[in-house]
């Protein structure tokens, strides 16, 4: 019997892609913060399932776009609304966000990325104002 192999992006892709398909597991999903209880949009709580890049040596941009900037990606319990999303990181709003269903993207300057630490990333849903921390974005030594 022979075996297909799929890249892993591709079955990313379809499984994104299938309406069949039950949302990811909420059990490694990560939880509203700040206005507790306070649903999103439609009445939904939403939460990050998972999201990525988290990390990279400082000054080395990573998934990098047409103007230069690192892209970072989120995937939702549920989909979100286009122009309700602001991404901040270690506070400062990010450019770029785009929103397509449950995976949000956004984009980095170099600057943001010189210095080594760990730097919080959050997701804020508007106009509701609920707060998902992702988690910290680690630049790491060289």
């Amino acid at each position: 019997m022979k075996t297909l192999h799929l890249p892993v992006a591709l079955i990313l892709l379809l499984a994104a892609c299938n309406p069949e398909q039950p949302p990811a597991s909420a059990a490694g999903a990560l939880p509203v913060v700040g206005t507790e209880g306070e649903p999103a949009g439609d009445g939904l709580p939403r939460s990050i399932v998972k999201w990525g890049e988290r990390s990279t040596p400082a000054g080395v941009p990573f998934n990098v776009q047409a103007d230069g900037h690192s892209g970072v990606w989120f995937e939702l319990n549920r989909p979100a609304q286009s122009g309700d999303i602001v991404v901040s990181f270690d506070g400062k709003p990010l450019t770029g966000v785009v929103v397509s269903g449950v995976i949000i993207t956004a984009t980095i300057p170099p600057e943001y990325l010189a210095k080594m630490g760990s730097y919080p990333v959050v997701v804020e849903l508007q106009p509701a104002g609920n707060r998902i921390a992702a988690g910290n974005f680690e630049v790491v030594r060289r």
